[in-house]
């Protein structure tokens, strides 16, 4: 999943006027230049909603996701992942000279 994000966000952005970087685990950071920067969020957004759900099996697409152990060994269903972008728009204006 982490490798899917990564790809759908180097090819969404625009390597002249963007940055996609990785700050650990499951969290990335855009920082975007383009001027549709905003569709360009919702096309990720929606490219990994239908590669992610191709990554599990029918049955766990029909169920909505899988049961599995969590971190603490309690076994308990995760739903089927999806992604969320969170943004923080900023000028250069906004930034102290």
């Amino acid at each position: 999943m982490i490798r899917l994000v990564a790809r759908l966000a180097v090819a969404h952005c625009d390597a002249r006027r963007d940055f996609v970087g990785h700050v650990g685990g499951d969290d990335f950071m855009l920082l975007m230049q383009s001027e549709d920067w905003q569709q360009r969020c919702e096309d990720i957004v929606g490219a990994f909603a239908g590669e992610a759900r191709r990554l599990f099996d029918d049955q766990a697409r029909e169920a909505g996701g899988i049961w599995a152990e969590d971190r603490h060994g309690i076994r308990r269903f995760f739903a089927c992942t999806t992604l969320s972008i969170g943004v923080v728009h900023g000028t250069a204006a906004a930034w102290p000279a």
